[in-house]
């Protein structure tokens, strides 16, 4: 009889402890569910972004040589919300030196990290370009840091980007710092197209 119970408890034990872990698994597995869910639902950065969807007349402004003028070139914008409302897409068409240019953006707010993060990408390129960075609490301004490698020195030339917004227009600033000092690299003014 004691034997018997004996080997009853034991077996009871092993059941328990088996079967304590397996619940905690349950219970770990169904905090990191909520948490991915929470990283991914929309929140008012997202709203912020989605505020620059439809279409833009831009002039951009870019400067080769910091010291000289600037070449202007008109340029039509696109921003459409992607993914449910957690990407916005930007699409550019303008022309340099003669050519027909074409840009993507893909603009997010990481829930995680708390960091606006962008990549760009075009026809006249073959990098992808990625940038992370900030918005205010107004959403109305986006300042994202990134690097380039210049295809002459091989070299790693930082860059900073502001995008200062309003409901119909954008403004967007972007610099690059070579031997330690910032110069100003493209400027587009942009105006919400009249639908």
């Amino acid at each position: 009889m004691k034997y018997r119970t004996l080997i009853t408890t034991t077996l009871l034990c092993g059941l328990t402890l088996w079967a304590a872990p397996a619940a905690a698994q349950e219970e770990d597995a169904a905090a990191v569910m909520e948490a991915w869910q929470k990283a991914g639902i929309p929140g008012t950065p997202h709203k912020h972004l989605a505020g620059l969807v439809g279409n833009w007349d831009a002039e951009t402004k870019s400067w080769m040589d910091p010291s000289g003028e600037p070449t202007v070139t008109p340029a039509k914008m696109k921003f459409e919300m992607k993914m449910d409302g957690r990407f916005l897409m930007e699409t550019v068409h303008s022309e340099f030196g003669g050519q027909q240019f074409v840009g993507h953006g893909v603009y997010g707010y990481n829930n995680v990290t708390g960091k606006v993060q962008a990549t760009w990408i075009d026809n006249m390129s073959s990098g992808i370009y990625s940038y992370e960075g900030s918005m205010n609490e107004a959403g109305d301004e986006i300042v994202l840091m990134g690097k380039l490698m210049d295809p002459v020195t091989k070299e790693w030339v930082k860059t900073r980007s502001v995008m200062k917004l309003s409901a119909d227009k954008l403004h967007y600033t972007s610099y690059e710092t070579r031997g330690g000092e910032e110069r100003k690299m493209m400027e587009i003014t942009a105006t919400r197209a009249s639908t």
